[in-house]
């Protein structure tokens, strides 16, 4: 009766440690996709950027406005005149992954040539939509 208990036991904590290391894949997942989303906003990537944002998708500046996915990939795009972005960097990230629902809260930080840095508080939302995830929610704030 006692080994039953054991292995039942030790049964329950494997698939606890199965758990823990699937979210542990998933949040590199997650880290994965801010790291293909700053590089593509580095290269001016259209196509990539349109692959990692759902359809669906709404942003949330920091006063309020509301953008849908081509707003916000024209935004991101957006090239001043006679400047060159130097960077773009997804930093300080907490990532949460419950199921098939990531939420990545960090710092974006960007620098153009001849510009002081900005930086902006983000949230994201992402979906995983069969093997991909896609961010379908962003909040942005003025960093403290």
């Amino acid at each position: 009766m006692l080994y039953r208990k054991v292995f039942f036991l030790i049964g329950l904590l494997s698939l606890g440690h199965l758990s823990f290391s699937q979210q542990e894949k998933q949040a590199e997942e997650l880290r994965l996709i801010l790291q293909s989303y700053s590089k593509a906003v580095e290269k001016y990537d259209t196509a990539t950027i349109e692959k990692l944002f759902d359809d669906r998708m709404v942003v949330t500046s920091a006063n309020g406005n509301l953008r849908n996915k081509q707003q916000e990939i024209n935004d991101l795009l957006y090239k001043p005149a006679n400047s060159t972005l130097i960077y773009f960097l997804a930093e300080n990230l907490n990532i949460i992954v419950d199921g098939q629902t990531g939420i990545v809260k960090g710092v974006l930080r960007w620098q153009f040539k001849d510009q002081p840095v900005t930086s902006r508080t983000f949230t994201f939302t992402l979906v995983k939509k069969g093997e991909h995830w896609k961010i379908i929610a962003q909040h942005i704030g003025r960093t403290p």
